[in-house]
């Protein structure tokens, strides 16, 4: 029995060592607007987006305390469905809480809005299909893109956020 521990024992904290190391870490210093502003620019769509009020966000993100900062837009084309939202929450608890509720929302969005989308753009669809929710340390991003713009968005928050 002693052999077995002998062995496991440096093998399991070697393996502790590698777990954690690969976890990826991220900045906590960048506030929503530069990231909206960046990610805007990265899609060189064409498309000119607007902020949500205050309303949008107070009715749709109503717990304020799952967050401390915020930037919701939408594309202003009305046959658009584009629509991102990034959020900082003060603490990891309250980020995977925010997590939720993104997912909850996206989640109404496809069981509320679907037919109407359908009944005026249903070419837009496959972007409320493939709507995305991710969580990068205490910031929580969603997005209802095309898919290939969901990616490129993704990785560039991604990138902005990594701790080098």
């Amino acid at each position: 029995m002693k052999g077995i521990f002998r062995i496991a024992a440096p093998a399991l904290l070697c393996l502790a060592v590698l777990v954690s190391c690969s976890r990826q870490t991220y900045t906590d210093t960048l506030s929503c607007g530069d990231l909206g502003e960046e990610i805007i620019t990265a899609l060189g769509d064409g498309q000119e987006y607007l902020d949500y009020d205050s309303l949008h966000r107070e009715y749709y993100f109503e717990d304020t305390e799952e967050y401390d900062d915020c930037r919701l837009i939408y594309s202003s084309d009305t046959n658009d469905i584009n629509e991102i939202g990034i959020f900082h929450a003060p603490d990891a608890r309250r980020a995977e809480e925010l997590e939720d509720t993104c997912r909850d929302y996206i989640e109404d969005m496809r069981e509320d809005s679907r037919d109407f989308i359908a009944s005026y753009a249903p070419e837009e669809l496959p972007k409320l299909d493939g709507a995305q929710v991710r969580r990068y340390g205490n910031y929580v991003v969603y997005t209802v893109l095309p898919s290939q713009s969901t990616e490129d968005v993704l990785s560039l928050v991604e990138e902005m956020l990594t701790e080098k």
